[in-house]
């Protein structure tokens, strides 16, 4: 869900994190098997929010949920953080 900010020249936000986060979390369930690794930029549901103002509050925060509910562990792949399917 996005919405057009007015009060900060009409830039483009993510309006709901928490309902963008369990869209990504739910792709990383179903695409995703045990010991995969991947970015969260290879998750559409994180694609559609790249250049949007408050992208780095919604990385941030879909960061630590994966790791909070133990969906997926951090790890470095080729010298860049990312992700692997925990169960």
């Amino acid at each position: 869900m996005k919405w057009k900010n007015k009060d900060n020249g009409g830039d483009i936000m993510i309006k709901d994190l928490k309902a963008q986060a369990e869209k990504a979390i739910n792709e990383v369930n179903f695409r995703y098997s045990r010991g995969m690794k991947f970015f969260l930029e290879d998750l559409m549901a994180v694609q559609v929010c790249l250049n949007e103002t408050n992208y780095s509050s919604f990385k941030g925060y879909l960061s630590n949920k994966l790791q909070n509910e133990k969906i997926a562990v951090p790890t470095w792949i080729n010298g860049k953080k990312g992700f692997m399917k925990k169960y």
